[in-house]
């Protein structure tokens, strides 16, 4: 088990009750803070003392996450032969469910999101694409640019702007 801090020295009774080290311990990857137990669960209270509730009123929300991560990958299954299209279909079709912006061309797909949610969608097509097949080939390719959205077709209309002309895309 991680700690995130160092608790101070004194009566934890002193200070409120437990030290910000165990309320902020780590378990694969989350945070504990808000009274959540290890298995997820919220305590009756909703998790929070009434100090810590009344800290987050006239907080300004955050801010999206910029959608900075554009991911081209084709994954096939090099055991089913030469024609592979019904294995291909299940992945574009958990591709197109999982709201992530994508644009299928003939040798792959691109993925535009968050690296979390480009990621998620891949593991999820790797995932499904293994429970028939023995032997997978997969070739991803990622372009992050901090700071910048809507590049699935940006990138394209400034190719096309550069040129002088529609493309054929």
């Amino acid at each position: 088990m991680k700690l995130a801090g160092k608790a101070k020295t004194g009566s934890r009774r002193q200070r409120g009750g437990r030290s910000q080290a165990s309320r902020q311990s780590l378990v694969g990857g989350r945070s504990l803070v808000g009274g959540q137990s290890r298995a997820g669960r919220r305590s009756p209270a909703g998790g929070q003392s009434r100090a810590s509730r009344k800290s987050r009123v006239g907080r300004k929300p955050r801010a999206a996450v910029p959608k900075e991560v554009l991911l081209e990958f084709s994954m096939t299954p090099l055991d089913k032969g030469p024609s592979v299209s019904r294995y291909v279909s299940r992945s574009l079709d958990i591709i197109d469910r999982s709201g992530v912006a994508y644009r299928l061309n003939p040798m792959g797909t691109v993925l535009e999101g968050t690296w979390p949610e480009v990621w998620r969608v891949v593991s999820a097509c790797f995932k499904r694409m293994r429970e028939d097949c023995e032997r997978i080939s997969v070739a991803i390719k990622v372009d992050y640019r901090r700071g910048q959205e809507g590049r699935l077709s940006r990138k394209i209309a400034t190719v096309e702007r550069r040129v002088g002309r529609k493309l054929r895309t």
